[in-house]
């Protein structure tokens, strides 16, 4: 039998400076992120990351390569790493 497992963590730094400025930078570690849709977690991981963007924030993912995307790329103003692990 095998199982699989779905993760989707977000890790979010949120700094000020001293006139006050803040900004904040997100990083998702997504199993799915597009273009690889298959179900609900990476059209949730997907959306969500853009939805950060219009806010102002970094967003930074990395995801799953199966072998046949971009290493890396910038999507929709998201910088997404697709490492190939064997």
């Amino acid at each position: 039998m095998h199982t699989k497992a779905f993760y989707l963590i977000h890790v979010v730094e949120l700094t000020t400076t001293l006139m006050g400025v803040r900004s904040m930078k997100l990083l998702e570690l997504s199993w799915e992120f597009y273009p690889s849709l298959v179900g609900g977690l990476g059209t949730y991981a997907s959306e969500i990351c853009r939805q950060f963007v219009k806010l102002g924030t970094d967003v930074t993912v990395f995801t799953m390569n199966r072998g046949d995307f971009k290493k890396r790329e910038i999507w929709q103003g998201i910088d997404i790493h697709r490492p190939i692990i064997v």
